[in-house]
């Protein structure tokens, strides 16, 4: 009896280590607000949260929903991100950035990837995946979302705003040099988002208290406007014409005239008497010097011809 005891007692063990050594990756999902409640027209961060992880996570793989009749419609524009254009995952107070790419049109190469294609939500908003450079442990925060509470939504408790839907983590781990995965259960998480348009006022209410008020509000306006406009043009025109005009005019003649007049005039007179003339004229004369010259032989030949003519004149005379 006590040798079956045991046999069952080794078996329990075996089961129990087994299990151990076996056991699923465990951890737990849950989302939060950056703020207790949010008027219409506002925006709320909600942050995805992963705690109490049992051993190292790789990888994230799941999808969101959003109540898109009061949040605004997902899109790139709700992913927050930082001044560097890059996700931070915060685990164990360490801050990692991480790229991403927003519905992909081709393969591509990031740390986290959104997809939109119908094909691969399976009738969800979007689906995520999410690849961690560095395992992530113990408390980690790995993805805020902002959203826009929608104008004209009413004050209450807008339930399953945001949802994390079917969410698998994943660890990678060595054990004698052979690769294993573990998968973590199917994860899903809500949050509910309280909308306060009020001036955050808690009403009180007075059962056997009357209460009277009273407001008397006097407003006196009393408005002066003294406009008092002056003018003063002063236009000082000066006008400065100044005309300098200089003319130098030379005018240098230079008049030379030389008139040297000789006349020689030699009058011989055979007979009573003999006049002779010698008239030498070097200025002031009817004749210029020069032409002086050219009368001498035609003075001479004609005296010449007056003689011979009184000579012959002489001669008939006499007979």
């Amino acid at each position: 009896m006590k040798k079956k005891f045991l046999g069952l007692y080794i078996v329990i063990a075996l089961i129990v280590l087994c299990t151990n050594v076996y056991a699923a990756l465990t951890l737990d999902l849950s989302l939060t607000a950056d703020k207790t409640s949010v008027k219409a027209g506002e925006d709320v961060i909600v942050l995805v949260n992963l705690k109490n992880i049992s051993s190292k996570v790789s990888s994230v793989k799941g999808y969101i929903d959003v109540d898109e009749s009061v949040l605004s419609n997902p899109s790139e524009d709700m992913i927050v991100r930082n001044n560097s254009g890059k996700i931070e995952v915060t685990s164990n107070g360490t801050v990692s950035e991480l790229t991403y790419a927003y519905a992909p049109t081709e393969l591509v190469d990031r740390d986290i990837i959104f997809n939109t294609s119908s094909s691969a939500t399976n009738g969800h908003d979007v689906l995520f995946r999410e690849d961690f450079p560095t395992d992530i442990s113990g408390d980690s925060v790995i993805l805020k979302l902002k959203f826009t509470v929608k104008a004209g939504t009413a004050n209450g408790n807008l339930a399953n705003a945001v949802k994390i839907s079917d969410l698998v983590a994943e660890s990678s781990t060595m054990a004698n040099g052979t690769a294993t995965t573990e998968k973590s259960d199917k994860l899903s998480a809500n949050i509910t988002i309280v909308v306060d348009n009020s001036n955050g006022e808690t009403p009180n209410e007075n059962i056997n208290n009357a209460n009277t008020n009273t407001n008397a509000n006097t407003n006196t306006n009393t408005n002066t406007n003294t406009n008092t406009n002056t003018n003063t043009n002063t236009n000082t025109n000066t006008n400065t014409n100044k005309n300098t005009n200089t003319n130098t005019n030379t005018n240098k003649n230079t008049n030379t005239n030389t008139n040297t007049n000789t006349n020689t005039n030699k009058n011989t007179n055979t007979g009573n008497k003999t006049n002779t003339n010698t008239d030498n004229t070097v200025s002031a004369s009817r004749l210029p010097a020069t032409g002086a010259k050219t009368l001498i032989i035609p003075g001479v030949v004609i005296c010449l011809l007056g003689f011979v003519s009184y000579k012959k004149y002489m001669n008939y005379k006499d007979i």
